[in-house]
Parts: C-alpha cells; structure tokens; sequence
C-alpha cells in the first residue's frame, strides 16, 4: 500500500496498492523491509521470504492506474525479518534495464 499523509498531523490515507498476486490459501505475508536503490526502483522483502522488485513508471504518479510494475521475484525459502541492498556495479544494468535510462 502507499499511503500519504492524511488530513490530520497524525492520519494516514491509502491512495493506491502495489498489485498483487493470489496468495496461496492460509499464506499471507507481510512486507519486512523495503529498500529504495534509486529513485523509482525499490526491493521489498516479505515474511513468507519473497523478494521483489519494482519501478515507479517515469513521471507517474503514485495514484496513477499501473504506475507500478514488478522486475522480478525471487523466493529465498527463509522467512526474512530485514533486508538490506549492496549492489555491485552494473547492478542495475543487468537487474532492470528500463531503470538506468531514467536515472
């Protein structure tokens, strides 16, 4: 979910959810930890140990239908608690393409 601040200094208002696929019955997972590398490209980890990452569209907004779209995904077969990016030169090159022309 993305949330903004809402109309009080101490709300939250939801203004659009990341899509997501049909968990299997009785799975459902929290996110543990996100990690923005560069603006538009963030990695979130998730307690089943799910690992995807996901780029904002180039000049979209948040709010806008399909603003979101998912690299790629990758089940480590650990229940993650935190999550933390090193990444090595080229990194981005070879994990998202579309990334590093708008950066």
């Amino acid at each position: 979910r993305v949330l903004q601040p809402g109309s009080s200094a101490t709300s939250l208002v939801e203004v659009c959810r990341l899509p997501t696929e049909k968990p299997e019955k009785g799975v459902r997972s929290r996110v543990k930890a996100i990690t923005r590398i560069v603006s538009g490209f963030f990695v979130v980890g998730l307690s089943s140990g799910r690992i995807e990452a996901w780029r904002l569209a180039e000049h979209a907004e948040v709010t806008d239908e399909g603003a979101f779209s998912k690299l790629w995904a990758v089940e480590t077969g650990a229940r993650l608690t935190c999550l933390t990016l090193c990444p090595a030169a080229g990194f981005l090159e070879q994990a998202a393409p579309l990334v590093t022309k708008a950066v």
